[in-house]
């Protein structure tokens, strides 16, 4: 039975008897994984062949129409259970049965809302604020605005498998025998041992951003991968398919300016200044002082906004501010007194 097949009623019931080969066994199990729609059927299934109370096993050969057919025919069979209470002089040995009876159909409940091999997935989403999660490998992801994190209750043995869409950083617990895998979308993925390192993988953006910020990181598919080191960053183009490797001329800072809101200038000359304000935050940043693009500055910022920011930066070197808004954003122009 390929994956692509029809799986129907009458092959769940032969999966629940035990009729099936093990490649058969597979699929109705990658059937029901593969979202919440087969697995309430599947559920839905399990429930009436349960009522029936035929779970024998029959080691014979798979007739699965008539494996359905012989389900219903049990259940007209079933004569319309009578409830009466109990009586006191109910003997005990009679109590202690119905009481066995009772936990007997309290465990196949168990088994009907929790399918065997079925984990279930823990979704976490955040919309307008940045959330941090712990795992229970020890790992910490902090997801920005506007993204999921998809993630199993319980990993694998051989794997730890989650599901990004948006954008997050992650700080992975080292497992060498345990690789942790983050499902990107068009069938990409990242790879790691144990790192940190911050991905952007938005719907509809044209690119996707993978940036190391300790260890070393596979970026790819199954097809095309890149292997990334401490300091470096993979761009994957989403419409054409092209991974590339950029070694140079990035700003860790900028990268993961969104976590913490954190920038420091060190002596740096004010033309770079304004070069990285432009890259951590939406609005635009324009000096109209060529006088001054060399001269330096020294700060250090945590939650200013971007105005804020320029205000001690034009007090300090005398500049002027202006604005104006171009499309969604703003446009600030740092200006020489006259």
């Amino acid at each position: 039975m390929s994956n692509n097949e029809e799986i129907t009623e009458a092959k769940i019931v032969a999966y629940l008897n035990q009729e099936l080969s093990a490649a058969d066994s597979l699929a109705v199990d990658v059937w029901v994984a593969a979202s919440t729609s087969n697995l309430n059927q599947f559920n839905a299934i399990k429930k009436t062949w349960l009522l029936t109370g035929d779970t024998t096993i029959k080691p014979v050969a798979v007739d699965t129409n008539k494996a359905w057919n012989n389900v219903f025919a049990n259940i007209t069979k079933k004569s319309t259970p009578v409830v009466s209470l109990l009586s006191p002089q109910l003997g005990t040995r009679k109590f202690l049965l119905i009481a066995a009876g009772f936990a007997f159909l309290i465990g196949l409940a168990a088994l009907f809302f929790w399918p065997s091999g079925i984990v279930p997935n823990v979704e976490v989403t955040a919309q307008d604020k940045v959330i941090h999660q712990n795992l229970s490998d020890g790992s910490a992801i902090t997801l920005n605005t506007n993204s999921v994190l998809t993630y199993p209750s319980e990993f694998e043995n051989n794997e730890r498998r989650v599901k990004l869409t948006g954008e997050a950083f992650f700080d992975i617990s080292r497992d060498e025998e345990k690789p942790f895998v983050i499902d990107l979308h068009n069938d990409y993925y990242v790879k790691v041992l144990g790192t940190s390192f911050n991905i952007k993988s938005i719907d509809g953006d044209s690119t996707t951003e993978v940036y190391v910020k300790t260890g070393k990181v596979e970026f790819g598919s199954t097809t095309e991968k890149i292997i990334l080191e401490a300091g470096e960053k993979g761009i994957l183009n989403n419409h054409t398919g092209q991974l590339q490797k950029i070694t140079e001329g990035l700003s860790q800072e900028a990268e993961t300016f969104w976590l913490d809101q954190h920038i420091i200038f060190d002596n740096t000359p004010l033309d770079i200044v304004i070069n990285r304000l432009n890259l951590v935050y939406n609005d635009e940043v324009v000096l109209a002082c060529d006088d001054l693009s060399n001269e330096p500055i020294t700060s250090e910022f945590k939650g200013q906004s971007l105005l804020e920011i320029l205000e001690v930066i034009a007090e300090v070197h005398q500049l002027t501010i202006a604005s104006q808004k171009t499309n969604s954003n703003l446009q600030y122009t740092l200006k020489c007194d006259d």
